[in-house]
């Protein structure tokens, strides 16, 4: 993420932009801390492995909102709120997960599907 985020800031600085602060930096930042989050989550709890993935698919689609909201900050993009619908489906997914974690006997046949 280090490098990816260096990578970033060596192109700004190198085509004379000004988005690295306003758009570039808060996406490479927001998508490290949602994968790191998460995989360190799944390797330290061994347990609840549907609760994490669940609230993994609801910042992934907090993430997408956000993404659009710093466009329009950035870019002087029209804020179209078609990240809505994305949003929509990540949270009903996350939401789908949470609530098979909730209740055991779903819980024990998608585990037995998804986890081995």
């Amino acid at each position: 993420f280090a490098a990816c985020i260096l990578l970033l800031f060596y192109i700004n600085f190198a085509t004379e932009g000004n988005w690295f602060l306003t758009f570039a930096l808060p996406v490479a930042g927001a998508i490290m801390i949602i994968t790191c989050a998460t995989l360190t989550l799944l390797y330290y709890i061994k347990r609840g492995k549907l609760f994490i993935l669940g609230g993994m698919f609801i910042a992934i689609g907090c993430f997408i909102l956000f993404v659009e909201y710093l466009l329009s900050v950035a870019f002087s993009i029209n804020f179209i709120a078609w990240s809505m619908y994305p949003l929509i489906v990540f949270a009903l997914l996350g939401g789908l997960l949470i609530y098979l974690a909730i209740n055991p006997s779903a819980r024990e046949v998608i585990e037995r599907k998804l986890f081995f």
